[in-house]
């Protein structure tokens, strides 16, 4: 009895590993779409190459990801994000920085817009409200954690956040979205991008508007900011035109 059992178990083995194909190709369906998710990113080398061979920890946040956030501005969207620190000071007071050196005015990390420096030299920071980018515009996020300032300069010293916008061709329509929230919130958005051949275009506009964080310390007779009125109106708006 005990040959016979021997004899078996050799015999499914032999069968298993004459089914496995000898070609390279993926084994199963689950293998091949794997291989068709591989991430490209651009922004630690300056180059489309994978993300497991980029020389820096990168983390990609998607459209999907921004769809399924339920954030209202894209300073909330590094919450989640390793190893990038997120304050918040006020209604929209935010700042972002890397590797634990936050502050109400951070210099260390680069913030770039489809490869542009978003960086206020007068002021010397990154106005993260003040981005002329809607959430519904956004095709991805890289954000490159650690020193970059060999290939990005002294304002990369701790990190690389590159937001990419779509293509008005990937938009193909038009998007809109109205909410409203606590502490008085109310936000629109719309976006609209068409092309034609080697030719397209984009338009997107937003408002967003809330009121003060609650503080039971506030002067309720001060004139730069009563009870109940927005701590911020934000209108937003800006347009794109692409060729080839």
């Amino acid at each position: 009895m005990r040959i016979a059992i021997l004899f078996l178990t050799a015999a499914i083995s032999v069968h298993v590993l004459a089914e496995e194909p000898a070609t390279g190709e993926p084994a199963t369906k689950e293998d091949a779409t794997r291989e068709e998710k591989v991430t490209i990113v651009v922004t630690a080398s300056k180059h489309g190459q994978k993300i497991s061979e980029a020389p820096a920890a990168v983390t990609v946040i998607t459209a999907e990801d921004i769809a399924a956030s339920g954030v209202s501005n894209v300073a909330e969207l590094f919450r989640r994000v390793p190893g990038l620190d997120f304050i918040q000071t006020g209604a929209r007071d935010i700042n972002v920085n890397a590797r634990g050196f936050n502050n109400l005015l951070s210099r260390r990390l680069l913030v770039l817009v489809d490869g542009r420096s978003v960086y206020l030299t007068i002021l010397g920071f990154v106005l993260w409200d003040g981005i002329q980018v809607t959430l519904d515009d956004i095709e991805r996020i890289e954000v490159v954690r650690g020193p970059g300032s060999a290939l990005y300069g002294a304002n990369a010293s701790s990190g690389v956040v590159n937001i990419i916008t779509k293509a008005p061709r990937d938009i193909d329509g038009t998007c809109v979205m109205v909410g409203a929230g606590e502490l008085g919130t109310r936000e629109a958005r719309v976006l609209s991008g068409y092309a034609w051949g080697d030719v397209g275009f984009k338009v997107a506009a937003s408002y967003y508007e809330t009121e003060p964080f609650p503080n039971p310390d506030r002067d309720p007779d001060s004139q730069f900011q009563r009870e109940g009125e927005p701590a911020t109106k934000q209108p937003k708006g800006y347009a794109r035109f692409e060729h080839g």
